[in-house]
């Protein structure tokens, strides 16, 4: 049992351990942001590496287990169905050679007992009996041996023992008469045997081997035939059916006897006399000589098989007798494996096939032959191939071979992407290297343009308020009409100095001019700078949208308000409607387009205002033009719609026009191509510029793609608009197409978005759940320690701070309360400039030289808040802005760091925010950008 005091602190030394854990992983996670994006791309690569070598190896091992695998399985699937084919090939044999062996025994019985019906039939008075004598019987035995594979025949007629001598005078008679010699043969009786009989009987036969005299022998009496003859006289007495007409009946068929090397077994028949045909008066004898017997049987096409004999009792044919030959046949040929005994080839034992060969009808001392047949190694041998082992090298081969071909494949995939990586490394330090050495020159002249263009409209005091000159201006321009019309030098009415402020007015006008000429220039220069990394980051599929619902009216109609003023200097009327109430977009936009010939002068003009209609129908609903929204990224989206409408404006001659119009189409649920769509807009921009050739149409949307460039856009741009904007129209899951009647024609160009219908408070709660859910940069984490009362100097900086661009509207809030801010840059004109544009503009600047000029001036301050507001480049000796940056929050610096970049790489964005900054503005710095992102709490500037 635990004391609650000791339950509390082990919870208190868990809680703790939890607590470091979560400082340790928090430091870690603080580490890796602080890391340059050259390291943590260094080390993402090396990770890469590490990583693409052991999915090499796991290929390569994974390709050497398969070989394995397959040549294994190859074999042992080959090897399996070589030995089914073995094993059913035996079995085929063997039931085929047992059949044979079977049918041949039935065919001897047969024979056997149809020679005893002849025999009767010869000798069918039974007082002749036992003195018979069959003539021919030699050659009528060849004869039956050739049909029936029969090895030997005998009459053996049955008789009392008394008659004996009787029947050898008689039978020695016969055989002198036979063969005119002088016979003197004696029955041998004495074989071994014992009669079971009452009276003792014999059984004589003439038996003549080779080499040998002619001997008489009783079967009678014989060992091996014991009870034989005296079963055949029982079984006939008791079966009434074994006649002269059924010799079949009653066969006896003795055990396998081993003579003189030859072993053969006895087929025993009754002799019916046909004047008798119930009783027995001789038996047939057949043998059978076992080897000659399945020589003549045997196919030649079977071979390599083993087939032992042996004997059973027919009553007991569980019980095998002790004497066992072992035969084999190779090629149809059948020879003695051994002298006697089972000797077969033990490796094939359990595929014994056993056959029982049994005569039916048969006394009761008759014997079954029994068969076993086995395969030897010859017979397995033949079916035994090398195909496994083939098929498996072949396998493993085959699949190393495949293996080989892909690691070959693999290394000049390697060494083709490793050509690639180092062209598009290549190709971004040089987009990297070109925006640093561009946009850092370019920041000084932007910032010196400012500050011309601030103090010719301040000079003499008189337009200190900074507004502009154009009224006196056009009063000058007013009198130098009249003085070009007046042929009189002077005017009375107009005084010396009233001349001579208009002179330095219309010079100051000039001078502005001028200034705005270059400023533009200088803008050309940027947005090329801008394409081009645009183009590097959607080639590293490294664009980033960060989509929010937009109003689509007043997204259209900010979009094409801010080319107002360029249409009037341009001379180029816009006409645009808005009312999203066309049914086909291009046939509404040209009869506007065409319709409006004559009736509007250059400038903006705006159809939708005195059509006045604010709802559309939707489904059985009326909806507000206010709740159609894109869910898009702002920024990006803007660049689209920039893009279309400024290179209308671009290609259009002076006097021209450009037809603007918003149609809204009704989407099928089927054909949604986002989560709530209730139809598309199809905005459409037409123009009477030079038109595009169906051939050019089907190219205008590649990359780097301009047509008579020098002509039409007098060697600007960089042709790579229409290929960004059509990848950010896709990325919106929009299309955007163009069409045109040919060179001189116009053109017009097409944008389809998809848009969701929503409530305000439905946009206030997406937009609030996009916020929640965009990433945060890591050193929010790190102010937990700062007071509540400093936190309101951040204002909305946690859910506000955003990675923008030149061309994209500023979100975070700026509180000015001591009007200082510090510039901390590492070119002194930069810093120079910087501080001049912001002291003209009433603010207190303050610049340091690098990154530890600038903590030192932190460290040096009374007042560690002292500046609102710190612009801080990204580029400099010994610290980089964003290591600066993560100095000045750990020590507590909770104030807005904006950072300045000629670098607008994604990773170095993100870096840059991840360090700690608010918000990262691109070089050249546009101080109206940051001028509208200050809130004063004295007074405005």
């Amino acid at each position: 049992q635990i004391h609650p005091m000791e339950e509390d602190h082990h919870e208190d030394a868990s809680d703790i351990q939890q607590e470091e854990e979560q400082e340790e992983d928090v430091n870690k996670s603080a580490e890796n942001n602080h890391k340059s994006p050259s390291a943590v791309a260094s080390h993402n690569h090396s990770v890469f590496i590490s990583k693409l070598f052991m999915f090499r190896v796991t290929v390569f091992v994974s390709l050497f287990i398969t070989a394995c695998l397959c040549g294994s399985l190859s074999y042992f699937i080959i090897n399996f169905y070589e030995n089914q084919r073995f094993v059913e090939q035996f079995r085929s044999d063997s039931a085929q050679l047992g059949d044979l062996i079977e049918r041949g025994l039935t065919r001897v019985v047969e024979t056997n007992a149809q020679t005893a019906v002849y025999v009767g039939l010869l000798h069918k008075d039974v007082n002749k009996w036992p003195l018979v004598l069959t003539p021919k019987f030699d050659q009528t035995y060849q004869q039956i041996e050739q049909i029936s594979h029969i090895g030997g025949m005998g009459i053996s007629p049955i008789f009392n023992a008394s008659m004996t001598s009787e029947f050898e005078a008689s039978f020695n008679e016969a055989m002198k008469n036979l063969t005119g010699g002088s016979p003197n043969l004696t029955l041998h009786t004495n074989l071994g045997g014992s009669s079971t009989m009452t009276n003792s009987m014999v059984a004589p036969i003439i038996n003549q081997e080779p080499q040998q005299h002619m001997l008489l022998l009783d079967l009678y009496n014989d060992l091996i035939l014991e009870g034989h003859i005296d079963s055949i006289i029982e079984c006939v007495q008791n079966d009434r059916k074994a006649t002269f007409q059924h010799t079949e009946r009653c066969v006896s068929m003795s055990r396998v006897i081993p003579q003189a090397g030859m072993p053969h077994v006895l087929i025993l028949s009754p002799i019916y006399p046909y004047n008798a045909p119930s009783e027995v008066y001789g038996i047939m004898s057949a043998g059978i000589v076992l080897a000659p017997f399945l020589q003549m049987l045997s196919p030649d096409y079977v071979s390599g098989i083993e087939v032992v004999i042996y004997s059973l009792p027919s009553d007991k044919s569980d019980e095998i007798t002790d004497v066992y030959f072992t035969l084999s046949i190779v090629d149809g040929q059948v020879t003695f494996k051994c002298d006697e005994g089972d000797c077969h080839d033990s490796t094939f034992s359990h595929m014994k096939i056993q056959r029982t060969l049994q005569i039916p009808h048969v006394a009761d001392a008759s014997y079954c032959v029994g068969i076993d047949i086995y395969p030897n190694n010859d017979f397995y041998e033949t079916y035994n191939t090398s195909a496994p082992w083939m098929m498996s090298f072949w396998s493993v081969m085959m699949v190393l071979f495949a293996s080989v071909v892909f690691l070959v494949y693999d290394y000049f995939v390697q060494i083709e992407s490793t050509a690639k990586e180092h062209i598009m490394e290549t190709r971004r330090r040089l987009v990297r290297f070109a925006s640093h050495e561009i946009r850092t020159p370019l920041n000084t002249v932007m910032l010196g343009l400012e500050l011309l263009h601030h103090l010719l409209l301040n000079v003499d005091g008189s337009n200190a308020d900074g507004g502009d000159l154009s009224g006196d201006v056009g009063e000058v321009r007013g009198l130098d009409d009249k003085d070009k019309s007046d042929t009189s030098c002077s005017s009375p009415s107009i005084s010396t100095n009233e001349l001579a402020k208009q002179q330095r007015a219309t010079e100051r006008q000039e001078d502005l001019d001028v200034l705005t000429d270059i400023e533009s220039s200088t803008s050309a220069a940027v947005m090329v700078l801008n394409d081009l990394l645009d183009y590097d980051a959607i080639e590293m599929n490294m664009m980033d949208l960060h989509l929010k619902p937009i109003n689509a009216l007043e997204f259209m109609k900010n979009a094409i308000r801010q080319f107002h003023i360029q249409a009037k200097q341009e001379g180029v009327c816009i006409i645009s409607n808005l009312n999203m109430t066309g049914t086909n977009g291009e046939e509404d936009m040209r009869g506007i387009h065409e319709g409006g010939s004559g009736a509007f002068s250059d400038g903006f003009h705006d159809i939708q205002g005195q059509h006045n209609i604010s709802e559309l129908s939707v489904g059985n609903e009326m909806v507000p033009l206010e709740s159609f929204c894109f869910m898009a990224d702002r920024h990006r989206l803007i660049q689209v719609f920039r893009n279309l409408i400024s290179n209308a404006l671009k290609f259009t001659p002076h006097g021209g026009r450009v037809t603007i119009t918003a149609t809204w189409k009704e989407t099928p649920s089927s054909k949604a191509q986002i989560c709530d769509q209730c139809g598309t807009v199809l905005f459409s921009v037409l123009d009477t510029g030079p038109g595009i050739s169906k051939c050019n149409q089907r190219l205008l949307f590649g990359e780097g793609v301009q047509f008579d460039a020098n002509r039409l856009q007098e060697g600007r741009g960089s042709g790579l608009g229409l290929f960004i904007a059509k990848k950010i129209a896709a990325a919106h899951s929009g299309r955007i197409w163009a069409t045109s009647e040919g060179e001189g024609m116009g053109s017009c160009f097409f944008i389809e978005l998809p848009v969701v219908k929503l409530t305000p408070e439905q946009i206030d709660e997406s937009i609030a759940s996009a916020e929640s859910t965009s990433p945060k940069p890591s050193f929010v984490n790190k102010l937990a320690h700062i007071s509540e009362e400093n936190l309101p100097q951040l204002g909305r900086l946690s859910s506000k701070c955003s990675v923008t661009s030149s061309r994209s509207s500023y979100e975070l809030i700026v509180m000015i309360r001591t009007k200082r801010i510090l510039v901390v840059d590492d070119v002194p004109s930069n810093r120079k400039m910087a501080c001049r544009v912001l002291e003209v503009n009433g603010f207190i600047a303050d610049h340091a030289t690098n990154g530890k000029d600038c903590l030192e001036k932190m460290k040096l301050g009374s007042n560690l808040q002292g500046y609102d507001c710190i612009l801080m480049d990204f580029m400099m000796p010994d610290m980089n802005g964003p290591e600066v940056t993560v100095a000045l929050r750990e020590m507590g610096y909770v104030n807005p760091v904006i950072g300045l970049t000629a670098n607008l790489m994604t990773d170095d964005i993100t870096h840059f925010m991840e360090s700690g900054a608010n918000l990262v503005m691109p070089k050249p710095f546009n101080f109206k950008d940051f001028k509208s992102m200050l809130i004063f709490q004295s007074e405005d500037i």
